[in-house]
């Protein structure tokens, strides 16, 4: 019994002998670990929101969820339409690509049509001013 315990008292020496600080610890961790990249706005904007927005019924106060056609739509801003490419909430998208809940469905001259599930949104491009595409002279395609 006496020569267990003096190998396990060994042992539990070697054990503390070898004891890293925090420090040493924290530098180690730091070394091994790769920088965190947060999401851009554009990726940000297209999450859906987690959040479940209640209305209380009127008679029973009861609360309950809010219909989806309460809960607001994401805004969809059309800046500018050039080369097949729709200018929607500060980013350049074509036909077949996504805005916030919206599909772009096709890209006229002057509009965009967005489809979300069943329904279809056609959006309008705002005229005003410090929208005009300006080229530089001497531009050629």
């Amino acid at each position: 019994m006496n020569r267990y315990l003096i190998i396990s008292l060994y042992s539990l020496l070697f054990v503390c002998a070898n004891v890293i600080t925090t420090k040493e610890l924290e530098d180690k961790v730091s070394s091994i670990q790769a920088p965190r990249v947060g999401l851009s706005s554009t990726d940000l904007s297209g999450v859906k929101d987690p959040f479940i927005y209640l209305d209380r019924n009127a008679t029973t106060g009861a609360l309950i969820p809010q219909k989806l056609s309460a809960v607001k739509d994401v805004d969809l801003n059309l800046s500018g339409i050039m080369n097949g490419k729709a200018f929607v909430n500060n980013a350049w998208i074509r036909t077949g690509e996504k805005a916030g809940d919206y599909t772009v469905i096709s890209i006229d001259k002057n509009s965009v049509i967005f489809r979300k599930d069943d329904s279809t949104k056609r959006v309008f491009i705002n005229n005003k001013k410090d929208n005009v595409i300006k080229l530089q002279k001497g531009y050629t395609r």
